[in-house]
């Protein structure tokens, strides 16, 4: 059946994409804990929007793909 071969080529792409997302949020955590983001951005609010980015991609590709987002949720 060509329709159920189709949804599951995108579901395997959108996994990818979601594998790819998470891998970046990792990066950019280990960038924020190392300390190392100051030789890349000149201030914390360049840092923290580009982290907000790469958080709203990983919560996008997670939902995408059907999986738990690996970013942690905003303390209340």
């Amino acid at each position: 059946m060509p329709a159920a071969s189709g949804i599951a080529a995108w579901d395997g792409i959108s996994r990818r994409w979601h594998d790819l997302a998470a891998k970046r949020l990792f990066f950019y955590v280990r960038l924020y804990e190392s300390g190392r983001w100051h030789l890349y951005f000149d201030n914390p609010q360049d840092f923290a929007a580009h982290m907000a980015s790469v958080i709203d991609l990983e919560r996008t590709w997670a939902r995408l793909a059907g999986r738990p987002s690996q970013a942690l949720d905003p303390p209340s």
